[in-house]
């Protein structure tokens, strides 16, 4: 009968085939007879993708006749061809297949003193395959036991980096990198601390200083094979830096950049090292040449066509670093497309961080959950796809946090549902030493806790988040601090409030005047934010109209629905506190309510609606 696909043909019924698979020959005979159908089928169908798995499949059920080393050899090559094939369409289950098949027919490795190039180039191409979802690491061994020169061994090295930086393993990414880089001659210090980052600065900045953006866009490109290998491998110890330790991942992301202006361009890592120099700028304190290098590392995207580091320079330059100059709303393009190239050359983890900031972007927004949730969740399977184990437990978190506010978990103040389990996720970063995954989770308690009032329970989870550094300097220049700024400066305020705390309400006010000193600075941003704290700031020195008018005048200029929400939610408590006015507590507390539904937060919307009930 007609078989799935066009011009195939199936068995009616498996004991048919059985029936006739009886009746073939046995033994030796049946093997060579796979050989020999494999073989006529690739002559009949040299073109045809399909046909060559079948063909290949049969030679491999009848290798055990091939006895000729020549022949064997020819074997492992269609082999890696397949498994080349398979990876390419996704198939990595069959790559593996293919891989095992290919290793089978010379035991003891053999292979490498028969055929040294094409053993080499089958356990590079096998490693990454196996990376997708299990260790590559015996194929690894193999290569660095094997491999004739250290050139040999860097792309399998790199492999295993990144297949422990995938599965959450950072301290072995950065072991192995380290370990790579002093084979190449660039040592990095394992435990790095302040004064390693102010020598790197130091000397970057020495390096730097002279260079007009003419010169640094007219670098030649890099031609030490050394060189060129070692600034790849800081770029993939990047990430596993910026979870363990933010003073080593300024010491890679410097070096990186020192390497650039000495030895030379290199297109896959150079932008990315530009646009962390702007970062490193930000830590400094001198925003206009953050800025000035976040531009450069985008031109140096389009001039040397890098494909393979754009989006990893996209979330690092748009997420990282121009939305203190761009509407928070016109970063949604870049990031989008970041992810799309990303996906498209084979660069996901870069690209999945994207789509990671494309949702909290869209979050931040305010676009309406029932359309950001799918979106979420299509980014989280993905990640599960691609086994990108560290973007998938920021994702996680951020789509609980959604799936809450849209009232689809037992609690809404407990990260625990159909995304995550809180108190797994919480060991889990415990237990791998991811400082940001554990800062994040932290934050997104806290402002949990924020939204639905509970002050105490909030101001709890911000002690906490406060005990992780390096969690609060990675979201120093991210586009999200607005909003961590927001939240932290309006819980001080209603502290202050509620205790008298002085020194809360200095926090609250030296938060203030950042945000209102990057306003000044361009940042257009912090607009959506600024007239909700002062209102809340002035509160307790106004009328009862002054009160209800000037929270109305903050909603209004509030382009995100869900902070206009906020703005009417606070005027209603301080207007029931300090005057006990129901009807106008009544009023803000309905618009809240309007606005909550907009947004597609309905959990918020039922605490709001009990808030209405008990007046």
């Amino acid at each position: 009968v007609s078989g799935r696909r066009p011009y195939s043909y199936t068995f009616s019924h498996d004991k048919i085939f059985a029936c006739i698979y009886s009746a073939l020959p046995t033994g030796m005979e049946r093997k060579q007879l796979h050989v020999r159908i494999g073989h006529r089928l690739l002559d009949a169908y040299p073109n045809n993708e399909y046909i060559k798995f079948v063909a290949v499949d049969q030679i491999n059920q009848g290798a055990e006749s091939i006895t000729k080393t020549t022949e064997r050899v020819e074997l492992v090559r269609m082999n890696l061809d397949t498994l080349k094939l398979a990876s390419k369409n996704s198939a990595f289950d069959r790559a593996q297949d293919y891989t095992a098949s290919a290793l089978s027919l010379f035991p003891n490795d053999g292979l490498w003193q028969v055929d040294y190039a094409l053993a080499l180039e089958l356990h590079t191409i096998a490693a990454e395959t196996v990376a997708v979802n299990q260790s590559p690491g015996e194929l690894v061994d193999k290569v660095v036991l094997h491999g004739r020169t250290l050139e040999d061994k860097i792309p399998a090295s790199t492999t295993l980096m990144m297949y422990y930086g995938w599965n959450h393993r950072f301290d072995e990414t950065l072991d192995a990198g380290i370990a790579l880089l002093k084979l190449l001659g660039e040592k990095i210090p394992r435990k790095a601390g302040k004064l390693h980052v102010a020598w790197e600065l130091t000397r970057a900045k020495n390096d730097a200083k002279h260079m007009s953006d003419e010169e640094l866009l007219a670098l030649p490109v890099a031609e030490n094979k050394n060189k060129i290998a070692a600034m790849k491998t800081l770029f993939l110890m990047y990430s596993a830096a910026f979870c363990t330790s933010a003073e080593l991942m300024l010491v890679i992301v410097l070096r990186a950049f020192r390497m650039s202006l000495r030895n030379g361009i290199v297109a896959d890592v150079t932008p990315f090292a530009f646009s962390t120099f702007g970062i490193c700028n930000e830590y400094m304190k001198n925003e206009t040449e953050c800025i000035r290098f976040h531009k450069l590392a985008l031109k140096l995207v389009n001039i040397h066509s890098a494909q393979v580091v754009k989006s990893a320079t996209y979330y690092s330059t748009y997420g990282l670093g121009l939305h203190r100059v761009m509407p928070l709303e016109e970063l949604q393009a870049p990031l989008a497309e970041g992810m799309k190239i990303g996906l498209q050359v084979g660069t996901p983890g870069p690209a999945l961080t994207c789509g990671l900031m494309l949702v909290g972007l869209h979050y931040i927004i305010g676009t309406c959950l029932t359309q950001l949730e799918p979106m979420a969740d299509q980014y989280m399977k993905l990640m599960e796809e691609y086994n990108r184990t560290t973007v998938t437990v920021c994702m996680c978190l951020t789509h609980q946090k959604i799936l809450n506010l849209m009232g689809r978990s037992n609690d809404p103040l407990t990260l625990t549902g159909s995304a995550m389990d809180q108190t797994q996720h919480y060991h889990d970063m415990v237990a791998s030493r991811n400082d940001v995954g554990l800062f994040l989770h932290l934050e997104y308690r806290f402002q949990l806790h924020i939204f639905f009032e509970d002050w105490d329970t909030a101001m709890m989870y911000h002690k906490q988040v406060l005990k992780h550094p390096d969690g609060l300097k990675s979201m120093g220049p991210h586009f999200q601090i607005v909003e961590h700024n927001f939240l932290t400066a309006l819980l001080y305020f209603v502290w202050h409030r509620r205790t008298g705390s002085r020194k809360h309400k200095k926090l609250a006010l030296q938060i203030l005047q950042t945000m209102k000193t990057s306003k000044v600075n361009g940042n257009p941003n912090y607009d959506n934010y600024i007239p909700i704290l002062l209102a809340e700031m002035r509160a307790k020195k106004l009328t009862k109209h002054e009160l209800n008018e000037t929270f109305r005048r903050a909603a209004a200029k509030c382009k995100f629905v869900q902070l206009r929400a906020i703005a009417h939610e606070r005027a209603a408590s301080l207007i029931q506190e300090q005057f006990g006015d129901n009807e106008l507590t009544k009023q803000h507390l309905e618009a809240a309510k309007r606005r909550y539904e907009e947004w597609g937060a309905t959990a918020k919307v039922k605490d709001v609606h009990e808030k209405l009930r008990l007046l």
